[in-house]
């Protein structure tokens, strides 16, 4: 795993020195090459936005512990993605691959803290990567989760099916996923306020004066005002038309050689999901 690869998330600065130790030393694990699939610095980031999230939203009662209880662990959830029978792989869906994978964060517990908040973010952000899309409800799927944790799928619709399987939970976990996701084929770009700032200062624009619930958008060069936009927070998602409005007025745009591609170029999604999941991320912290 090459650790140049990756860079430090838009988190919060106080998190940024514990990130980079833990991101240093799982680099230094071996990993097979994923393709679209998710590997261990995608949970790792994962886990470190779902952190700074709770903590800077005031979710919970804080965060009983930050970064991985046993690299092995994050390793071996991830690689349940990979099982094989000598050239027969054991699962062979994206479904079957992504339920394997949030069965062992949530069993495994390879996080001090917030394994299960973590896994529903991996599992989101693994779907995105498909170009496909959660559409159950939020609160349904955070139940799903939260009885896969405690052995009790049970208490879904339909387990009767799978209980005399092998692997009856990952195959039931898999079947509910298939049903409650949707692909897309137009890809999605998902954001936050603080990854707009980051992303508008490399074009010399920036986020500034936050304050009852608006922030200015400014000209870095003269310091000029650009436009208004409504600000729920750093962490918080932004909506399609904020977004639209903000780089037009700063002629952001494909007639000035900066199209969408170009703009959200390596775009994180993860942050914007623990926003949009903002009440079972909440809800979780007591599950």
């Amino acid at each position: 795993m090459n650790s140049a690869l990756y860079k430090t998330p838009a988190i919060s600065p106080s998190l940024i020195d514990s990130y980079e130790r833990d991101a240093k030393v799982l680099a230094s694990y071996e990993s097979p090459d994923v393709g679209e699939l998710v590997e261990p610095m995608d949970v790792l980031r994962s886990h470190y936005v779902v952190v700074d999230f709770c903590l800077s939203e005031g979710i919970g009662e804080g965060v009983g512990g930050i970064g991985p209880r046993s690299f092995d662990l994050l390793i071996s959830a991830v690689d349940r993605q990979f099982v094989s029978f000598g050239s027969q792989l054991k699962w062979s869906t994206p479904h079957e691959k992504i339920s394997t994978l949030v069965y062992g964060l949530v069993k495994n517990h390879p996080f001090h803290d917030t394994n299960k908040r973590t896994a529903l973010i991996v599992l989101l952000y693994a779907f995105y990567k498909f170009n496909t899309y959660v559409v159950a409800e939020k609160s349904e799927v955070e139940d799903a989760l939260v009885y896969l944790a405690e052995d009790s799928l049970h208490l879904l619709d339909g387990y009767e099916d799978f209980e005399n399987q092998e692997d009856a939970p990952i195959r039931f976990f898999a079947e509910y996923l298939r049903k409650n996701t949707r692909h897309i084929d137009k890809k999605q770009y998902l954001i936050t306020y603080r990854e707009l700032d980051r992303r508008l200062r490399s074009h010399g624009f920036a986020v500034v004066d936050p304050d009852r619930n608006y922030a200015d958008i400014i000209d870095l060069k003269s310091g000029n005002r650009i436009c208004k936009i409504g600000f729920p927070g750093w962490s918080r998602q932004m909506g399609k038309g904020d977004i639209r409005k903000v780089l037009d007025a700063c002629e952001l745009t494909p007639e000035n050689g900066v199209d969408a591609q170009v703009f959200f170029f390596d775009a994180d999604p993860v942050f914007a999901f623990a926003s949009e999941y903002r009440a079972q991320i909440s809800s979780l912290a007591y599950r």
